[in-house]
Formats: structure tokens, C-alpha cells, sequence
């Protein structure tokens, strides 16, 4: 225990980059600038000449697409949730559960004079080892289960994590031009929890890409 004026705070492990802990209040502070794919729990102490004590507070993840604080993504093949990537890398984080909730529909533009170079699965959590992704052209979700009509579709797992789902899906050329895009994600089994990161490149002055 603590008596009389906390003279030091500390917190163990260190904090995700962009987040501080003030040396006289213990408040922790600050805009994280890394991404934390999973919940992180720290150990704040307080003490002084006359002991300590301490607290744990879980931090994260730091995505910049969050289901659990945007709220469900859509389930709906007409009105998928929107996904604003601008030009640079954006990351999400979103789940199924499998039953009533066994798809997420997402879509997206990549802006003019960029590509979306990869997908790159970065989390998946759950019992069931096997979910399925595909992409389609457009706004809406306009492919059904034909697999033709699709740019690109794969099953993956926990065993793809750090794996361009691009690649996977065999999209031609192995990324997506400028234009707009729906993604299916879907889990008939277990809830499962994933992990994307969107990676743009721009295209070279004068270039374009198709």
C-alpha cells in the first residue's frame, strides 16, 4: 500500500507506441501510432519511501477499423458496411459469430492513382480453424455464391496469418486497380475474430494500372 503522496508511477510491460503514463498523476495518455491487434494488460504501480501499490488496466486493439466500437458490420449483401481507406494502410478488425451472424460484408474505393497492393490477414481467433473471403467488383454484393462472377475467393485460417488474402483469392495480377470493391467474410462454424490490413501503394507519375 501507498501512504501519503505517490512520489513514482510506473507500468509494466511499456505502453503501445503513442501512449504515455505522467510521472505525477499516473495518468495514461496519449494517441497510440502502432497497431495492437489484442487487448494488452499493464501493471500500474504507484509508490513512495513507504511501499506500493498497484493496478492492471487493459489497453486495445488499436485498429483503425474497430467492429466492436463501430458497431456490427453488415450482414447484408445490398448495404455493406463502408470502409474509408484514403491512401494510406488502414487496419481492421471485425467478427463472426457464426448462426444469424455468419457473414460481414464490407466495402471500399481505391482512390485514383493507387492500388491495393495486399490484404494481409494479420489475426484470426477462434476454435474453428476455417473461414472464407471473396471479392467482388462494386458497391453492393452482386456475385451470389457464383464463384465466376467473383475477383477472387479462399477459404483461411490461423495457419494464413501474415498471408496476402489477395494472393490467395487468386485475384488476376495479384492486386486491386483503382475503383470500388465488396468484401464477403464468412464463418459457418465457430465466432471467429480476424485481423485485415488494407496495404496501398501509389502508382509512379504518368503510370496507370488495371
Amino acid at each position: 500500500t501507498v501512504t501519503g503522496t505517490v512520489t513514482n508511477w510506473s507500468v509494466s510491460p511499456l505502453l503501445p507506441a503513442g501512449l504515455s503514463i505522467s510521472d505525477t498523476t499516473g495518468v495514461i495518455s496519449g494517441t497510440p501510432t502502432a497497431v495492437v491487434w489484442t487487448p494488452v494488460t499493464n501493471t500500474v504501480t504507484a509508490s513512495n519511501a513507504g511501499g506500493s501499490t498497484n493496478t492492471t488496466v487493459t489497453a486495445g486493439p488499436f485498429v483503425h477499423f474497430l467492429e466492436s466500437v463501430l458497431g456490427d458490420f453488415s450482414g447484408t449483401t445490398t448495404a455493406p458496411t463502408s470502409i474509408a481507406l484514403g491512401t494510406s494502410n488502414k487496419t481492421l478488425l471485425g467478427s463472426v459469430t457464426g448462426g444469424s451472424d455468419s457473414a460481414d460484408y464490407l466495402t471500399f474505393t481505391v482512390p485514383a492513382g493507387y492500388r491495393l497492393e495486399a490484404l494481409t490477414l494479420r489475426a484470426y481467433q477462434s476454435t474453428d480453424n476455417i473461414a472464407f473471403i471473396a471479392i467482388d467488383e462494386g458497391a453492393t454484393w452482386t456475385a451470389g455464391q457464383t464463384v465466376s462472377a467473383m475477383l477472387g475467393n479462399s477459404h483461411f485460417g490461423p495457419e494464413d496469418v501474415g498471408t496476402d488474402l489477395l494472393a490467395k483469392a487468386n485475384v488476376a495480377g495479384g492486386s486491386l486497380a483503382a475503383g470500388t470493391y465488396t468484401i464477403w467474410v464468412q464463418q459457418l462454424g465457430a465466432a471467429t475474430a480476424y485481423g485485415l490490413e488494407f496495404e496501398l501503394s501509389a502508382l509512379p507519375a504518368g503510370s496507370t494500372f488495371a
